[in-house]
């Protein structure tokens, strides 16, 4: 399932975030794009957000006389991450910021070129496990294209994603319609990846991902996936939508 440097960001693609601070649930609707949330930590605080990691990196770029006193706030350190509604209103910040600073180009889409969290660009000649095909109880073939193009995070093992690659906590399933269908804490499957690909669009991560048309979603793969689970996930036999 996915530009600007990392620096000093939390290892984020093996598995699902936790929202932010308690902020964000599955069935709260942003429309925007955001950063990955930062957990909480043993004192009561939370950690650095990869946004705020990624507006010191671009910070150091356009602007080096002002990174000193960007990271006393926005550092892992730094003054914002003492509570969760301070490391809220600081991740909105270095969102704007990182936008307005340095932007990154958008565009393209999972046919023109190697989208960096494919399956293939992690994990070259990695046999996918996507299940697809034609028939019922499986996934429609174009879905099963998007999430290869997409998500291939959700289907490596930690040994086989480049080290960089943000880590998270746990690996839901998504290689198989029945995957879909089953509940991943608490939650069907099929409900939490519309949640976070498409309501919220953190996922695939923005901060590591291809940024594309939505987040990290080309136009096309976004209208697809979408429509597909505003449908509830149907099978291959009942999906007429691509």
């Amino acid at each position: 399932m996915l530009a600007v440097a990392l620096v000093g960001a939390p290892t984020a693609c093996r598995g699902e975030p936790p929202p932010l601070g308690g902020g964000t649930t599955e069935d709260t609707s942003t429309g925007s794009s955001s950063s990955s949330s930062a957990a909480p930590d043993s004192s009561g605080g939370t950690t650095q957000t990869p946004a705020c990691a990624d507006y010191l990196a671009c910070l150091a770029g356009v602007e080096p006389e002002r990174l000193p006193e960007a990271e006393a706030e926005y550092g892992p350190a730094g003054s914002c991450w003492s509570d969760s509604a301070t490391a809220a209103a600081c991740d909105a910040m270095c969102i704007d910021e990182l936008e307005a600073r340095c932007p990154v180009e958008t565009g393209g889409g999972t046919g023109e070129e190697l989208l960096t969290c494919s399956i293939e660009a992690l994990a070259p000649g990695f046999d996918s496990p996507v299940v697809a095909g034609d028939g019922a109880e499986v996934l429609p073939p174009s879905i099963g294209l998007v999430l290869e193009n997409n998500c291939g995070c959700h289907y490596l093992d930690p040994e086989q994603v480049d080290p960089e690659v943000p880590t998270y906590f746990g690996a839901m399933p998504m290689a198989t319609w029945q995957d879909f269908h089953s509940t991943f804490m608490g939650t069907v499957v099929h409900e939490r990846v519309r949640q976070r690909a498409v309501v919220e669009l953190s996922m695939p991560p923005p901060f590591y991902c291809d940024a594309l048309d939505f987040g990290s979603l080309s136009a096309e793969d976004y209208a697809l996936l979408g429509a597909w689970l505003e449908a509830s996930a149907p099978d291959a036999a009942a999906w007429d939508g691509g």
